[in-house]
């Protein structure tokens, strides 16, 4: 049995995974990656794979830049047009990507008082995730891990002290427009990687971020790929093989990893390793004995405290009206509670995904309903219950799915061949609770060893991805290279045009 040699290994096969391979093949690293199953979820239309507004973020312009992908992207694009719905007890709301027509929908759904003040969360909302970028572009490499990088970012924190305030304590947001503000909050475990039980947890960094980008529209790619695949195949264009399986061992030995894979007769070494997996399942597998203590607390930090349970309903075609929206996000359906507010478990906000036709039956549609659910709820009592409830909420609020002849089939953890699920991994939001939106660090104690991914900045969602993606392959290039990245995110230039990079000026709230 032979070794091959890489550069560097990148462990996983989400969205930061894809990112830091193709950059580390673009910038000229012989790179393994290593998918553990996550790929095989690439045309499901998850929301990860979903192109969100990349207006405002300099990480993802600076990403887009370094691979030419912008253009090709914003050529393949298609908007979903009104394809998000937040249907209540007792009425229907659409959740469009401009900001005209989603004051005309307030009008239309809570009446002309509530437009006035829309119009003002919008501007403060715009003004927020705005000043939120200008604290991201400063702030360096997050979250900060050495000492001096933490008393410059408790420094610039203060400078924004807003934004690491609760929701509830902002001036700016003290007028919240509370229906509208209930569906947005209960968005946010779905396009982040942070649960949301109420406005008091939630900092005004971490709401304007992700949901400032997904009010500016939400995008896929027009042929059904992801935007997964769409970095994958850049990633190959250069030194880069793709392995599907798992990783059995990893050992670390002075300035080499040795790495060995299911199924693989050959063994692997590698200059250093980036594990992006949702779970950092490949760091999990080091033995005890390469395992420094701060690593394994830092591993235990990380694990997940909850994710979303997956239900798959298949129904007959013809029963879903003109006017469904591709996605539905159902409050509880019992009064006027609001989402968001810290409800009883079966009562948080349910999200479900229109997906097409099933392999089986042309004539039968799937949808596909996501719940959060707590680790601690999972493993103490099951699913059962909430599987039960799941389909109850369905039943009330959109009750022809009935007539369709419904089938229910639990999904999460099934390993479905047919409709293969990526792990969405809720992490503990307690984490970093200054900034409000990081998570563990992306150096380990290991000096070859990096993390990227949901578990760095779960509080960004997408942005996060691409960000932890970016310092990962910066330290690797560093370590490898010598070469050192600036210190900000705005101190870079644009590789295709050699200026710095500019926030644009915040979008009109109408």
């Amino acid at each position: 049995m032979g070794k091959r040699h890489y550069e560097t290994v990148v462990l996983g096969g989400g969205l930061s995974a894809c990112v830091a391979t193709a950059l580390l093949a673009r910038r000229g690293f012989r790179v393994l990656l290593v998918d553990q199953g996550e790929l095989a979820s690439t045309r499901s239309g998850l929301l990860p794979d979903l192109v969100l507004s990349t207006e405002g973020s300099i990480a993802m312009e600076l990403i887009h830049a370094e691979l030419s992908l912008g253009h090709e992207l914003q050529g393949r694009l298609r908007s979903f047009a009104a394809g998000f719905q937040a249907i209540l007890p007792d009425e229907r709301v659409d959740l469009p990507g401009d900001r005209l027509s989603l004051l005309g929908e307030v009008k239309r759904a809570f009446g002309t008082e509530h437009v006035d003040l829309t119009r003002a969360f919008m501007s403060a909302l715009d003004e927020a995730e705005r000043e939120g970028g200008d604290l991201l572009a400063e702030a360096g490499p997050l979250p900060a891990q050495s000492f001096f990088h933490k008393r410059a970012v408790n420094s610039l924190a203060r400078k924004h002290a807003e934004l690491s305030q609760p929701l509830r304590d902002s001036e700016r947001f003290k007028n919240l427009p509370d229906p509208l503000f209930g569906m947005l909050v209960a968005l946010l475990p779905f396009v982040t990687y942070f649960d949301a039980s109420g406005a008091d947890r939630i900092s005004v960094l971490r709401f304007a971020r992700p949901v400032g980008r997904f009010l500016r529209g939400v995008h896929r790619l027009a042929d059904d790929a992801s935007l997964r695949e769409l970095f994958l195949q850049h990633a190959e264009r250069g030194r880069t093989e793709v392995i599907r399986s798992a990783v059995k061992r990893l050992d670390v030995r002075g300035d080499q990893i040795d790495l060995e894979v299911e199924g693989e007769q050959s063994s692997f070494t590698t200059d250093s390793l980036i594990d992006a997996s949702a779970d950092l399942s490949g760091l999990q597998t080091l033995p005890a004995k390469s395992k420094p203590k701060a690593l394994g607390a830092m591993l235990q930090e990380a694990a997940p405290k909850g994710h979303l349970h997956a239900v798959s309903i298949e129904v007959d075609r013809d029963v879903l009206p003109p006017g469904m929206a591709e996605n539905l996000l159902l409050a509880n359906g019992r009064g006027r509670a609001r989402p968001g507010d810290g409800n009883a478990a079966e009562d948080r906000p349910i999200l479900l995904l229109s997906r097409g036709s099933t392999v089986s039956a042309p004539d039968r549609v799937r949808l596909v309903a996501l719940h959060p659910l707590s680790s601690v709820r999972s493993h103490t009592t099951g699913t059962d219950r909430l599987d039960l409830a799941i389909r109850a909420r369905i039943e009330r609020l959109v009750p022809f799915l009935d007539d369709g002849h419904p089938t229910f089939t639990p999904l999460t953890g099934q390993g479905n061949s047919e409709w293969p699920l990526i792990e969405h991994p809720l992490l503990d939001p307690e984490l970093d609770p200054l900034m409000g939106v990081s998570g563990i660090g992306f150096r380990t104690p290991q000096k070859n060893l990096y993390v990227a991914g949901p578990t760095v900045l779960p509080g960004l969602g997408t942005e996060g991805e691409y960000m932890s993606a970016l310092q990962a392959v910066d330290a690797v290039e560093a370590q490898l290279r010598g070469k050192k990245a600036p210190k900000s995110l705005a101190e870079r230039p644009l590789p295709a045009t050699g200026r710095k990079s500019s926030l644009p000026p915040p979008p009109a709230a109408g």
